[in-house]
């Protein structure tokens, strides 16, 4: 009942923003390319000339509240430009200032504060912050925009399908159409997700004013949703077109290392990992490099990534969780610290409920052997129809365990015929788990738990 609604609304944002399929059809990643060019060239220094100019000025002016609402702003995004979450404190302190100078006629500082809490993964906070920011003002579209991200992020699809079919009325921006896409990607729609970012990025790569990083975000979210549907020839284009365009893009140079790993080409994998790392060590990109090495036959290489996970994970423990579900579903993949990993899990479900939390508590419950909780979040996980080939291999190992060797064919299925290029091992478990369930004379019992799925190291 509760999908349907979203359907509806989901129907209605679509309605609203067909013109996007129609009048500007996405164009050819040449064209694009060529539109980049145009671009002036990501210089790492402007940003940071900027930066020192508004904090000498604040120095000399202890009642400027616009220049360190600005400032707030630009550590912002220098904190996404560099993946350093000590940026989105500071963003935060410097809000926070700003508005304790003034708070009349000073939207854009807490503007800068939501978005600055929302950055930390402090989502009840910004949300509480953000409803009272469009309650002031109900046309400010930025307020609008990041109240439907942060309602899509805690799972309030509902609401957030609601929101975005009133913010779409007025704004038929690339940042707009992104947010569709999210909406309909989480509700099952692939198809319609990609065709609406592709016509985002279009119009970002046309907009010559937006910078460096938030261009190749577009390139990025175009690789995921190729990536999702299998296309992996394609997703990859796209993420080298977004490092082309943003030569410190990290997060593309993750989802490339994902990619060439899943594909088999460990050597291509541990180059974009390495070069990710080097920029920000995410347990994700630590993890994947691990995976790489193990599978390419350095096993020593691959402890020392290993253990490079767990440092980091100390790390952002005490920068405030921010790669909390990153550390579990690790944890998880490599049977190690399920009981932290458990922990994990259900605090995350305190903050956000969305379908990746539930299916993180899924299958971290699912390799501690706790198959009756895995069985229970997992229906949540899988309740907005999501078609992410991960989940549906978690799903499908569940079933298994569990006996449901119909439910688990189906879902080890779906996931291979999604994208069979997820992750550097877990596509090799699924078609194993197949072959075994479709033997001749294979039995109704229950399936053990696997205790190992990434590859074992060779000594």
């Amino acid at each position: 009942m509760k999908r349907a609604a979203v359907v509806a609304a989901s129907a209605a944002v679509l309605g609203l923003a067909g013109w996007a399929w129609t009048s500007l059809k996405a164009q050819p990643r040449a064209h694009t390319v060529a539109a980049a060019a145009q671009r002036e060239a990501y210089d790492p220094n402007r940003l940071e000339q900027t930066i020192r100019f508004y904090e000498k000025n604040i120095q000399r002016d202890s009642q400027d509240a616009i220049g360190r609402a600005l400032l707030a702003g630009l550590y912002s995004q220098r904190c996404r430009e560099t993946g350093d979450i000590a940026d989105a404190t500071r963003a935060e302190a410097m809000a926070r200032n700003s508005l304790a100078i003034r708070t009349r006629s000073n939207m854009a500082a807490y503007n800068q504060l939501a978005q600055s809490l929302f950055t930390q993964h402090r989502f009840p906070e910004s949300l509480a912050l953000t409803q009272k920011i469009v309650k002031a003002d109900p046309s400010g579209a930025s307020a609008q925009s990041l109240l439907v991200e942060l309602n899509t992020e805690m799972g309030d699809y509902k609401v957030a399908a609601h929101g975005m079919a009133k913010l779409v009325v007025n704004n038929h921006d690339s940042h707009t159409l992104a947010m569709t896409a999210r909406l309909m990607e989480l509700t099952g729609n692939l198809d319609g997700a990609l065709a609406q970012i592709q016509t985002a990025r279009t119009l970002a790569d046309a907009n010559l004013e937006m910078s460096a990083d938030a261009n190749a975000w577009y390139h990025m979210r175009e690789g995921n949703m190729l990536g999702a549907l299998g296309r992996a020839d394609e997703a990859k284009k796209a993420y080298l077109a977004a490092v082309a365009v943003f030569p410190n893009d990290y997060r593309s140079m993750t989802f490339l290392t994902r990619l060439c790993a899943g594909q088999g080409n460990y050597t291509e994998a541990i180059q974009w990992g390495t070069r990710s790392a080097a920029i920000v060590p995410t347990p994700e990109t630590l993890a994947l490099l691990g995976d790489a090495y193990g599978a390419s036959g350095d096993a020593r290489q691959a402890k020392v990534q290993y253990a490079m996970v767990d440092a980091a994970g100390r790390i952002a423990r005490a920068q405030g969780g921010v790669y909390d579900r990153q550390r579990a579903v690790y944890c998880a993949d490599h049977h190690v610290h399920l009981a932290e990993a458990v922990q994990i899990a259900r605090h995350e479900l305190t903050i956000r409920h969305d379908v990746f939390a539930y299916d993180t508590l899924a299958w971290v419950s699912y390799q501690a052997g706790d198959l009756r909780s895995a069985s229970a979040a997992m229906a949540k996980a899988l309740a907005w129809r999501t078609q992410d080939a991960q989940m549906q291999y978690h799903a499908g190992m569940i079933a298994q365990a569990l006996g449901d060797r119909d439910g688990a064919r189906a879902h080890l299925a779906k996931a291979l015929a999604l994208n069979p290029y997820w992750n550097p091992f877990a596509p090799k478990q699924a078609r194993l788990a197949l072959a075994k369930l479709n033997a001749p004379g294979a039995s109704a019992v229950q399936f053990p738990i696997s205790t190992q799925n990434p590859p074992k190291l060779r000594s």
